[in-house]
């Protein structure tokens, strides 16, 4: 296994530029920014240079009209994700069991949380679905509610001591992490609202769960010393430990082995697509958007990547880290 800097170098191909418009981006970022600011918030949020790189990196093709929605959600799911664990940690399970579908309007999450939050949360979802078919818009509050549910549901618990098997933990990761709303976004990004029926087909729902496993695979490889840190153990490396009966070293081994086989699966299956009957069947401007969607996808899984190595955003580092000994 090679290592640079103490990380795991994945071995993802993609080739991504920059988002030419970075001002766009800083500009809007500097008013969620001024926002959270405002209401004492900004230590539940990366710095504004490192969030702004986040979104050049994992949007590169995006066009200046819809760099947004993926870019506003970048930049609340932060605190969102950090306060649903803070916030739902302190409450009795009996007010738990309160929070039901669609979370994402339920009136317990919002009054438990900062008002500042939940507006700018609901305006940028507000316009978002405003663009969209109520097909795309129906998953896409399928995937945020599942989001939300699932980080009220195990807030302050072990989600780790609830997986028996390694493959329940892949199908509660998916749902757990953020990675399925944000893949609905890749569509938005792309300027792509694709048909239901090449959505609902299994190519293309399988290419969404491998980019999903990619996200979430990559940011726990990255992300599992400072999670064990504060004793959350849902975590790729540490339930393959448990699973498999590995050490530390060895599970982290084999989780990069198999993000590194992940992101190769997702090419070889994006190839097969292109040339499948799926696609085939569909409108020529409709097979382009299909495309688009790949790529939007390829740029995530490098960006986040990315991201993560090259910058070494703050929000993850340890004592561990700060030593110069491995993550």
């Amino acid at each position: 296994m090679t290592v640079t800097s103490g990380l795991p170098r994945l071995e993802l191909t993609f080739d991504n530029g920059r988002y030419p418009s970075e001002d766009l981006v800083r500009a809007r970022a500097r008013t969620i920014y001024s926002r959270l600011e405002a209401h004492g918030l900004t230590s539940v949020v990366p710095g504004e240079d490192v969030m702004v790189d986040l979104i050049c990196r994992i949007s590169p093709q995006a066009s200046a009209d819809n760099i947004f929605p993926a870019a506003e959600w970048v930049l609340w799911i932060f605190p969102l994700d950090d306060l649903l664990e803070d916030v739902f940690a302190a409450r009795e399970v009996g007010d738990l069991t309160s929070i039901g579908s669609p979370a994402f309007a339920d009136p317990a999450l919002a009054s438990a949380l900062p008002e500042v939050v939940v507006a700018g949360v609901r305006e940028w979802y507000d316009d978002v679905v405003r663009h969209m078919s109520h097909g795309w818009v129906a998953q896409f509050r399928q995937h945020l509610d599942s989001f939300v549910l699932h980080a009220v549901r195990y807030a302050g618990s072990s989600t780790a001591a609830r997986v028996t098997t390694f493959e329940e933990f892949v199908r509660l990761r998916r749902e757990e992490g953020a990675a399925k709303p944000t893949i609905d976004l890749i569509e938005v990004a792309a300027r792509a609202d694709l048909p239901r029926e090449f959505r609902d087909a299994p190519p293309w729902r399988e290419l969404r769960d491998i980019c999903a496993d990619v996200l979430t695979w990559t940011n726990d490889i990255y992300s599992y010393r400072k999670e064990r840190s504060e004793g959350r153990h849902f975590n790729l490396v540490e339930v393959l430990s448990r699973c498999l009966d590995l050490s530390e070293d060895a599970a982290k081994a084999r989780a990069v082995a198999m993000t590194n086989d992940k992101a190769q699966e997702f090419i070889a299956r994006a190839a097969e697509l292109s040339r499948g009957p799926e696609l085939a069947r569909l409108p020529a401007d409709v097979r382009a958007g299909v495309l688009r969607c790949v790529r939007g996808m390829e740029s995530w899984m490098q960006g986040q990547y990315e991201w993560f190595t090259i910058t070494m955003p703050a929000r993850y580092h340890v004592a561990a880290m700060a030593e110069g000994h491995d993550v």
